[in-house]
């Protein structure tokens, strides 16, 4: 959207809206990058920040990573804090989109939305919980911290079986 891209501009009026970008639109572009950064994301991996979002994108994200014939192993990372936290976050982006109204509607639609997609993962990927409700450079120490102790532990969370187990 900042860089006025063609996709930017088709998702401008969503994101404005405060709604999800249409299903197909997001999946589109997520096969688009997997087959464009194959090889980079085979070598080095890839954060997805605020996706998926819901249910059907999980089932989408699974199917077109195994088209893309990508098996790096995935985690979760799950932010966990009061609605109030999360509204003051957002509003403090400072996106001209970000207004009150648009980010409580956002949040309902993200908790509608998150309970069933986070089910679903945890019965077939590890998810690191971390607490939001600290300093920023805190909350991603605990994420960095998460992300080491699965590394360390040969991909899999301590005290969490494995996905293949489930």
């Amino acid at each position: 959207m900042k860089h006025r891209s063609p996709l930017g501009r088709r998702i401008t009026h969503y994101v404005e809206a405060g709604v999800l970008v249409p299903r197909a639109l997001v999946r589109a572009e997520i096969a688009a990058v997997l087959h464009r950064k194959k090889r980079t994301i085979a070598a080095n991996g890839a954060i997805l920040d605020g996706y998926p979002r819901n249910l059907a994108q999980a089932k989408d994200l699974l199917r077109l990573l195994r088209e893309a014939d990508l098996h790096n192993p995935l985690v979760v990372v799950n932010l966990r804090g009061p609605d109030r936290l999360f509204v003051a976050r957002l509003l403090g982006r400072g996106r001209s989109d970000d207004t009150p109204a648009v980010v409580r509607r956002r949040l309902q639609l993200f908790h509608k939305a998150t309970a069933p997609m986070l089910r679903f993962l945890r019965s077939r990927l590890p998810v690191i919980d971390v607490g939001a409700d600290a300093p920023v450079p805190v909350v991603a120490a605990s994420i960095q911290t998460g992300l080491d102790d699965y590394l360390r532990h040969g991909g899999e969370l301590p005290g969490i079986p494995s996905a293949s187990a489930s």
